[in-house]
């Protein structure tokens, strides 16, 4: 062999190298085929096949789940059609916070005011003011399970207040200051009462209230900070360290009764939680990568190191379970998440969604097409009590969606 063909084979053999090395780089980087595609697991834990997961569509005809690829060239999401465009009903005229269903109308709170509407699932009339009671600048709110307390969170000049709402009827009301000690406070969602965080020296006790904030009873103490609180169940509560994609978190249960506390998941990046109604299954966002290749994944509490990655890939709070189906969950999913870290970059407003949204057999991956169309970036995601309506906020402007996901919610039918 001449020294110009060993010349040739050293640097063709370079080369394919390089190529080679440019190709696993961008893998790495790439948020490969969510629906059906490879994440990859790193950060994620051991995430055994526990059976299911189509990757996309239900080998019934019906849609197949839209591309949702970090770093890659993904469409634009299409536009609404016609019939998208029947069933999507905007309620409110304004910026909204604090959506909740009661009965047959959905509630909720105009930002600029604080004043309490009301509409029908349908928006069939116009939104009705219940009261007057006034909260300039609010910036959150949330409900009792009888939608007869809500608690606010407002802008009280450079101060951020909490105040309790107690509804007697639609125009008497009675109201306080929430204490300013409790932090973190969120409502029941079988009883009318509370859970928050009161720092108590280096450490936090875990405490329950009533909705006003009174009568606190310590539950936990905990060395843990920068805390969220959810509930899992009547008599169980959720404790997670806060998620971000640099920082890794710690999963936690306590009985809402008092007693030592049970760790399901640490050194999670990205963590973020969403129970399902029985309370023994959760979904999970974990993220690898800086934020740069999410997860959706699928846990249970009494088998909590075991994993079942989905095939496709959002934020657990852009969906809700169903109510009447233990495995079905309705969730919006980003055509693509951008170049921002998740779920950080979302949750400061560095990057913003256009989601579509489908409803998920989680155990077998079935899914089918809700809605397609549209910019939406949904948040608060919310099912009518027969799930024939799901309202939603859309982040971009704070308007609140009513969209009809069922035919037996057609006049008529």
């Amino acid at each position: 062999m001449n020294n110009s063909t060993r010349n040739y084979i050293i640097g063709l053999g370079f080369f394919l190298l390089i190529l080679v090395g440019i190709i696993f780089y961008f893998l790495l980087r790439s948020d490969i085929g969510p629906f059906g595609g490879d994440a990859g697991t790193e950060g994620v834990g051991a995430l055994p096949d526990t059976g299911g997961g189509s990757g996309g569509g239900n080998g019934n005809g019906q849609s197949t789940f839209p591309p949702n690829n970090n770093g890659e060239v993904t469409p634009d999401a299409p536009p609404l059609t016609e019939e998208e465009t029947k069933r999507l009903v905007q309620i409110s005229a304004d910026p909204v916070v604090g959506s909740a269903v009661r009965e047959d109308e959905i509630l909720y709170f105009k930002r600029g005011t604080g004043h309490i509407f009301a509409s029908p699932f349908d928006g069939s009339k116009p939104e009705e003011r219940l009261t007057n009671f006034s909260i300039p600048n609010i910036m959150d709110a949330s409900w009792s399970p009888s939608r007869a307390y809500t608690l606010v969170t407002a802008l009280n000049e450079t101060t951020v207040r909490r105040f309790w709402i107690h509804f007697t009827s639609t125009s008497t009301i009675e109201s306080g200051l929430f204490p300013d000690e409790i932090s973190a406070p969120k409502f029941s969602f079988a009883e009318e009462k509370l859970a928050g965080i009161v720092k108590n020296g280096s450490s936090y006790n875990i405490v329950i209230t009533n909705p006003a904030g009174k009568t606190p009873k310590t539950v936990l103490q905990t060395s843990l900070p920068d805390i969220d609180l959810s509930w899992v169940s009547k008599t169980l509560l959720g404790i997670q360290t806060r998620s971000s994609a640099f920082i890794p978190s710690i999963l936690q249960t306590v009985p809402s009764t008092g007693g030592g506390a049970s760790t399901l998941l640490a050194d999670v990046y990205g963590l973020d939680v969403l129970w399902d109604t029985n309370s023994t299954r959760f979904l999970t966002l974990e993220v690898a990568g800086e934020g740069k290749r999410p997860a959706l994944v699928l846990r249970d509490r009494r088998t909590p190191q075991q994993g079942k990655e989905l095939s496709f890939k959002t934020l657990p709070e852009k969906c809700v379970w169903s109510q009447t189906s233990t495995s079905t969950v309705y969730c919006a999913i980003p055509w693509s998440f951008g170049a921002e870290p998740i779920p950080d970059g979302w949750w400061q407003g560095k990057v913003s969604f256009s989601d579509s949204i489908w409803k998920i057999d989680i155990n077998t991956g079935d899914a089918s097409s809700v809605l397609e169309g549209g910019t939406f970036d949904v948040i608060h995601p919310i099912l009518s009590p027969k799930e024939d309506y799901l309202f939603f906020i859309n982040k971009k402007d704070s308007l609140l969606w009513s969209l009809r996901i069922s035919q037996a919610a057609i006049p008529g039918n």
